[in-house]
């Protein structure tokens, strides 16, 4: 494992531009799911967190597992939480690195430092969710089984098997990536010898799922049932649509940023997405004249094909039972973007040219991560500066009212002294009600909460918007 980890000036200088990028605007407030996750962490026992909170919760229990341990270590704000991810992200820029040195002299350099500035991969090394933990891991499997196809060391298979099942318990989407490992397998023609020793590393992962299982179809059951429960989130978690779709290539290109204007974003997206798929295409095709030529691919070059495309599909043909196709959740997919846009680059002829692409993709990266880091705008919904300035303008007859109770960790984390609750809270007591309209439209669409305020006799008298974190106050 100590080879692993050698380290010499190119990368540390990479992982140092990375950690800067990642530490800038680190403290801005949690969103609701991260507030979610460092409740639960901070707040629930082990046991109450595999038997309480993961059966309605449609994600595995390992990254609030590790929260819990950090959390108990370095405390719950927002900085302490976070430098988890960022570590994370740093680890993951750095495996790229050591991929990217399969694929021929400069590719691990270059990867490298298109994923350190990588706006998307920079907001989520922010995030305290799973999804970066899940691209660590997917990405130690890549490298992981490159070594084996090296050198085929029992030591390797068993370490492999472990980080599997690691994967596995943070995410479920990133558990595609197996399938990545199969067809890559089939193509490459392997002896039985190989299937055998392919076919024994899931034991470990089986031998774990069958205690974990049951939990899982309670979550999948839960899951399914928001389709009847509340229609409308159903339809936007992640559907395979055209949107969804094409929200990929621009927001690996792009991150997190968005424009106004909705023509011109298009038109900016596109015109990337165009310029990125023709970098890509380098790294297969040969341009003599008029003819076009396939290049011979290799075999590291054909896994990071499958290790994009794969799951990609899988998640899209996963929608027709259950929507689980956006962006973010397919994060694991960035970083062999990033690998073959590097061998597109090097496989460029002429030098200039190959000059003027990394610049181009450096120039994209650094200016899209620029936007979203010092433009407050694309910072994340800010339910700290809500909870303090209700706490400021309230009192004892004033509470907040929330169109349903898993809305509420937002705000319960940043003040616990404002009184809060649904519509059945409400009564003749109170003088001044909050009304939160976050996600109103989608778990109260006929606003029935609002109606019932005012017809208690409460009339609006100002509007506030926290960073997409909308209340209305109103008072008798």
């Amino acid at each position: 494992m100590r080879k692993i980890f050698k380290f010499n000036f190119p990368i540390l200088a990479i992982l140092l531009i990375g950690l800067i990028l990642r530490l800038i605007s680190i403290n801005q407030s949690f969103w609701l799911d991260e507030a979610t996750s460092v409740w639960v962490a901070r707040d629930f026992s082990l046991k109450d967190i595999l038997t309480k909170f993961s059966p309605g919760d449609f994600h595995p229990p390992l990254y609030y597992l590790i929260l819990k341990a950090w959390i108990a270590l370095f405390g719950s704000g927002e900085v302490a939480v976070r430098t988890m991810p960022v570590l994370l992200g740093l680890l993951t820029v750095f495996l790229i690195f050591k991929i990217g040195n399969f694929l021929g002299r400069g590719a691990g350099v270059i990867s490298a430092i298109f994923l350190a500035t990588s706006g998307l991969h920079i907001y989520y090394s922010q995030e305290a969710r799973m999804y970066i933990l899940s691209a660590f891991f997917v990405a130690l499997l890549i490298y992981l089984f490159l070594k084996l196809q090296e050198k085929s060391e029992f030591r390797t298979w068993i370490i492999f098997s472990f980080v599997l099942l690691l994967n596995s318990f943070s995410d479920y989407l990133p558990n595609l990536i197996i399938l990545t490992f199969l067809i890559w397998g089939i193509l490459q023609k392997k002896n039985k010898g190989w299937w055998k020793k392919f076919f024994a590393v899931p034991t470990l992962l089986l031998s774990v799922w069958i205690f974990w299982f049951p939990t899982f179809l309670t979550q999948l059951k839960i899951g399914l049932a928001v389709r009847q429960i509340i229609p409308s989130w159903w339809n936007i978690l992640g559907q395979g649509n055209l949107k969804n779709i094409m929200l990929v290539p621009v927001k690996f290109i792009l991150g997190r940023i968005s424009i106004e204007n909705d023509f011109v974003y298009a038109a900016i997206s596109l015109t990337l997405t165009v310029f990125f798929a023709a970098v890509l295409s380098a790294g297969f095709l040969q341009f003599q004249g008029v003819k076009i030529r396939f290049k011979k691919v290799s075999s590291e070059k054909i896994l990071l094909w499958l290790w994009l495309i794969v799951p990609l599909l899988a998640a899209f043909g996963i929608t027709f039972a259950m929507p689980v196709f956006s962006y973010f959740r397919l994060l694991f997919a960035l970083p062999p973007f990033y690998l073959l846009l590097a061998v597109g680059i090097k496989n460029i002829n002429k030098k200039l040219l190959r000059t003027i692409f990394l610049i181009a993709v450096l120039f994209v990266n650094i200016a899209s991560s620029a936007i979203y880091l010092l433009n407050p705008r694309f910072h994340r919904e800010d339910w700290r500066g809500l909870a303090g300035f209700i706490q400021k303008n309230s009192d004892e007859k004033s509470i907040v009212l929330f169109v349903a109770d898993s809305q509420t960790e937002g705000f319960r984390y940043y003040s616990e002294d404002v009184k809060i609750g649904g519509p059945e809270s409400l009564n003749s007591g109170y003088e001044e009600v909050w009304l939160m309209r976050y996600v109103q439209d989608l778990f109260d669409p006929e606003d029935k909460i609002r109606t019932k305020v005012e017809e208690m006799g409460f009339r609006k008298s100002k509007e506030y918007n926290f960073r997409g974190v909308p209340v209305w106050l109103y008072q008798k």
